[in-house]
């Protein structure tokens, strides 16, 4: 069994993340909660002796049961094959550990939520768009060309897909479900202006909330599809027309 170090690789702390993510979403769901705790516990992870550090950023949690269903099966499997991803699947192990089942749940259904059959439903249910946005700097942008201006977005936009891909090996089909759908299916972009002070307020705050994200300083930063668009609403940003 992997020991716990009290170091996190670039991986596990990108896992935690969603873990906590996940998490949170799932004290709205007790269908989702309940499965997701049998699930952990049947795979006899360490549990952390310490709580977690990471806390979910609200921009990341799952807006609704199919995404938080398919994010689950994507972090299990991911978790699976990385064994030494002992933070997350610490907390994970920890959560489930502590986890107290709701008098209502119905029985039988535990189990079957993330892995069992209704995840067939997901393939045939429409799914939430994801889309990538880019915040460049309006003072920067002003006077360049659109191609100038494609060309940043484009650059932006392909550091922060690539480190993610990196994070999956290589593979676009085990990036995370928000980013794979947006490599594989429909890469939707958003563009926005911000003035100086409001870009370096909203990088510091992406930062801070350990989001996916490509910065350039001066010019711009490229949010993954992993983090919502409630992210970018909470500052002061016009469409880049």
């Amino acid at each position: 069994m992997p020991k716990i170090t009290t170091t996190k690789s670039h991986l596990d702390a990108w896992l935690l993340g969603h873990a906590q993510a996940l998490i949170e979403y799932s004290e709205h769901d007790p269908l989702l909660a309940e499965s997701l705790a049998y699930h952990v516990q049947a795979r006899r992870w360490q549990a952390h002796t310490t709580p977690a550090e990471t806390i979910a950023s609200p921009h990341t949690v799952p807006t609704n049961d199919i995404a938080a269903l398919t994010q689950a099966r994507w972090l299990l499997a991911t978790l699976d094959e990385h064994r030494h991803a002992t933070h997350t699947r610490g907390a994970l192990a920890t959560w489930a550990s502590e986890y107290q089942s709701p008098e209502d749940i119905i029985i039988g259904i535990v189990g079957i939520a993330i892995m069992g059959p209704t995840l067939g439903i997901l393939e045939r249910k429409k799914k939430t768009k994801s889309y990538l946005q880019v915040v460049l700097d309006a003072t920067w942008a002003k006077g360049r060309t659109a191609a100038a201006l494609t060309e940043q977005v484009q650059r932006l936009s392909q550091q922060v897909i690539a480190r993610e891909l990196r994070l999956a090996g290589g593979n676009a089909y085990r990036m995370h479900p928000d980013t794979a759908a947006w490599c594989l299916e429909e890469p939707l972009t958003k563009v926005h202006l911000a003035s100086g002070l409001e870009l370096a307020a909203l990088t510091e705050a992406a930062t801070a909330e350990g989001l996916s994200c490509a910065i350039k300083p001066g010019v711009g930063v490229a949010l993954s599809p992993t983090v919502k668009e409630t992210f970018v609403g909470e500052f002061n940003v016009s469409a880049l027309e």
